[in-house]
């Protein structure tokens, strides 16, 4: 009976033994599961797309220590030009929430150089200045400041410099002809000389990458006037009493319309060959004789018929009608030489003031 109650007694205290052991288990997973659970993180993450017109925001549940551990268990990419507000080694213990804008790279053309540039804003404007590319109000930017960016879009740059220079100009003087019954119809004469004038111009310059694209008058000052020429204009009627030539030749009386008048210097010379380089002709073609006459063709063009007379209005003596047909090495100007049948006519002749008019 003792024994009995002895074994009772032994198995009573193995019983409150295990019992005590699985109480123990029992706190040590509680405790364990609460140390456990106090090491989850949720770290909320917001991911900005510009370009797609995107924004999604979730929470991350993780018990990783870095941002860039959680980016990695989470399969979250971020390029070289996306823009993350911490940095992958960042203990998440000290990250409230996570920012990712996605970004796009572009390129920048400027007279010194092109630049690789990334971005995650919208507009090229603000894409230059987060690339930290500053350009001031009137500098070229191709496209527009407001033009959205686009990837690996090209933006040019090309700094404008305004600025203002005054110089002193010339102010060219007019012609003004006024006519006068004084002179005949085809004469001419300078009543006043003209003279140039000045002014002090302001112009707006551009220059771009240093070069000058644009120039702009925006003011003007007088400093000198202009005078004007005045050229009287002949409106008499240009008619010539004709007298009867000095031979008798080629005579004729009566009015002679013509369309030009000149005051020359006359000479004369003869229809033999010693005085022509060997040749009886003219340089025209025609044969040498009395109303063949030399000019200068830049002063009366070869062919013209015209009438001569002593420049006192054939008092004088009168060649009378002729041809300018010939011309010679010193007839330049206004000059002109008579063709006579005689070397004595032509002798006698010798060196005359006169009036050649060329008819009409």
């Amino acid at each position: 009976m003792r024994a009995l109650k002895s074994l009772k007694n032994l198995w009573m205290q193995r019983r409150n033994r295990c019992a005590a052991g699985i109480v123990l288990a029992m706190v040590s997973l509680v405790t364990i599961g609460a140390v456990n659970d106090a090491a989850v993180k949720e770290i909320p993450i917001n991911e900005v797309n510009v370009y797609a017109g995107t924004e999604e925001s979730t929470v991350l549940t993780t018990r990783k220590k870095t941002v860039g551990e959680l980016l990695d268990e989470y399969g979250i990419v971020v390029n070289s030009y996306d823009n993350l507000n911490y940095m992958p080694s960042d203990a998440l213990e000290e990250v409230d929430s996570l920012t990712l804008r996605r970004g796009i790279v572009f390129n920048i053309k400027t007279a010194n150089g092109d630049i690789k540039a990334s971005t995650t804003k919208a507009t090229v404007g603000e894409a230059l200045t987060e690339a930290g590319i500053h350009t001031e109000p009137d500098d070229e930017v191709i496209p527009s400041r407001d033009s959205l960016i686009g990837y690996d879009m090209t933006v040019s740059i090309a700094k404008i410099e305004i600025r203002e220079e005054t110089v002193s100009e010339t102010i060219a003087y007019d012609t003004v002809k006024r006519e006068t019954s004084e002179l005949f119809i085809g004469e001419k004469k300078v009543k006043q000389e003209g003279s140039d004038g000045s002014k002090d111009v302001t112009y707006r310059i551009t220059i771009k990458d240093g070069i000058e694209v644009a120039r702009e008058a925006v003011s003007e000052q007088v400093t000198k006037e202009a005078t004007d020429e005045i050229i009287l204009v002949g409106t008499k009627n240009n008619v010539v009493n004709v007298k009867a030539a000095s031979n008798g030749a080629l005579s004729s009386r009566g009015e002679m319309r013509y369309k030009k008048k000149l005051n020359v210097t006359a000479t004369a010379y003869d229809t033999s060959p010693e005085q022509n380089g060997g040749s009886t002709r003219s340089a025209s073609g025609t044969p040498l004789k009395y109303g063949i006459i030399a000019v200068d063709p830049n002063v009366i063009p070869l062919g013209s018929r015209v009438y001569v007379e002593s420049s006192d209005g054939g008092k004088s003596w009168v060649y009378g009608y002729a041809v300018a047909a010939d011309k010679g090495g010193a007839i330049k100007g206004n000059r002109i030489d008579l063709c006579f049948e005689s070397s004595s006519a032509a002798s006698n002749f010798g060196r005359r003031s006169a009036t050649i008019y060329v008819i009409e």
